[in-house]
């Protein structure tokens, strides 16, 4: 599966790059997932890469191959399992792969809390988990399309979706959360305190807490990743970037002009924005881009 991303049938010249997710590691490596595709979207490709965001623009080329990819987990260094758009889970433990496909309906995103607790998401409320084993097909309190899961304990996991789908995850049978909301949600966090956080459209977002809603004072845009990191609890949205929560108010922390995606280990943030990786040590903003030269694809530090 893994090939030298300067064998892209995609010309250079060409080619529309995006880091689709990005997890960082207590290592201080960041995985991140990229897809490359020609202006008219008809050649797919994809590749994984390993990230020192100790020592940038370092990284290194772990795998890449010919699909159009949605989604990235990263369970351990070891252990990773990447969503695409043909419906297949193709998992990476222990440098061997396998993959699984699911054709029921269309899979969005892969995540979990390990390698043996995976879930798999997707259009008209379709979910499975993985056991470290198999993959088993959940009953799911909604027919909407599900768009995020986090939870930081396997008895209390959230999902998040379309009409303002919401659900809860008690180790053993999900359960239907009534937020009292009818847009499209696309972002949740469990955080630290014992609150859910959740994101969507037309500038939704709100902290649920003992079954009562607290709606924040934000700007009218898609928030679509939230992230608690060092004790602050950080926001993405479509149009400006990232956002600090202070109370019940987000104060624009850097502007990216987008954040896709967001995670975090103890000592660095890291977000996805277009070709960008950006990462935040809690003072400063550093960040690299995937750009293509006469050594071929490789990572350039850059200022934003």
């Amino acid at each position: 599966m893994t090939r030298s991303t300067n064998s892209l049938v995609v010309a250079p010249d060409d080619a529309h790059v995006e880091a689709i997710q990005a997890w960082q590691g207590e290592d201080g490596k960041c995985r991140v997932l990229y897809h490359f595709s020609d202006q008219d979207m008809t050649i797919n490709e994809a590749a994984i890469y390993e990230i020192d965001s100790e020592r940038l623009p370092s990284f290194e080329l772990l795998h890449a191959f010919n699909e159009f990819p949605l989604s990235l987990y990263v369970a351990s260094p070891q252990d990773y399992f990447v969503l695409d758009a043909a419906g297949a889970v193709h998992e990476c433990h222990n440098s061997a792969w396998t993959s699984n496909k699911f054709a029921d309906s269309m899979m969005l995103r892969v995540w979990g809390l390990g390698r043996r607790n995976v879930f798999l998401f997707g259009t008209e409320g379709n979910a499975y988990r993985y056991d470290g084993a198999r993959w088993t097909h959940l009953d799911m309190p909604t027919e909407q399309r599900l768009n995020d899961m986090h939870g930081l304990s396997a008895d209390r996991i959230y999902a998040v979706g379309d009409l303002g789908a919401m659900a809860r995850f008690d180790g053993s049978r999900w359960h239907t959360v009534d937020a009292g909301v009818e847009n499209e949600l696309r972002a949740v966090s469990v955080g630290s305190d014992g609150a859910i956080y959740v994101g969507g459209a037309e500038g939704t977002c709100f902290r649920l807490q003992d079954e009562e809603r607290y709606d924040f004072d934000v700007p009218d845009s898609m928030f679509q990743a939230i992230c608690e990191f060092q004790g602050k609890r950080y926001w993405g949205d479509d149009e400006t970037g990232v956002f600090k929560q202070e109370r019940t108010r987000l104060r624009l922390s850097k502007d990216l002009d987008f954040a896709y995606y967001m995670t975090a280990s103890r000592k660095k943030m890291a977000v996805t924005s277009g070709p960008q990786v950006a990462f935040f040590d809690g003072k400063e903003w550093t960040a690299v881009e995937l750009r293509h030269s006469s050594d071929g694809w490789g990572f350039v530090t850059v200022e934003i």
